[in-house]
Formats: structure tokens, C-alpha cells, sequence
């Protein structure tokens, strides 16, 4: 429901359709190399600043790695 308000009603098709195509957490084989389920969808830039819903924008990742990335955005100063 959160996603709807934030990011409209077409944000949960194009959720559901990548995570149908990219079922594993994409950090955790890039850096693991271990296959993890992936439960969200992350903007890599976000929507706030001018990123799109585009596949090229887009990351599947884990609980996990998607509370890292955004970690290392606060502590960068990229996100509040």
C-alpha cells in the first residue's frame, strides 16, 4: 500500500514483472556469490531525484541488502 501512495498504482506490475525476471538478490551474487531470494525492488537512482522505472534503474535484492544500501546512503549524505 505504501508503494501505491509513493510511487503510483503502476509501481507494484513493474515490481511483481522484475522480480518475476530477476528472483534472486542481485548484490548478494555480485558480492557473495550466493543465490538469495530477492523481496524488493530498489531504485538505484531514486525517484526523488529524477530516477525512472526503468530495468536499468532497477535492483532485486534481499532485506538485508537493500537496508545496507540505504545505510550507506545516509552515510554518504545521498539520503536522509
Amino acid at each position: 500500500m505504501a508503494d501505491r501512495r509513493k510511487y503510483g498504482n503502476s509501481w507494484k506490475k513493474i515490481r511483481d514483472r522484475y522480480m518475476k525476471n530477476h528472483p534472486n538478490c542481485e548484490l548478494c551474487i555480485m558480492r557473495k556469490m550466493k543465490a538469495t531470494k530477492a523481496t524488493e525492488v530498489h531504485h538505484i537512482v531514486p525517484i526523488c531525484e529524477g530516477g525512472q522505472n526503468i530495468d536499468a534503474n532497477l535492483m532485486a535484492l534481499c532485506h538485508d541488502c537493500h537496508a545496507w544500501i540505504h545505510m550507506q546512503m545516509q552515510k554518504e549524505g545521498k539520503r536522509k
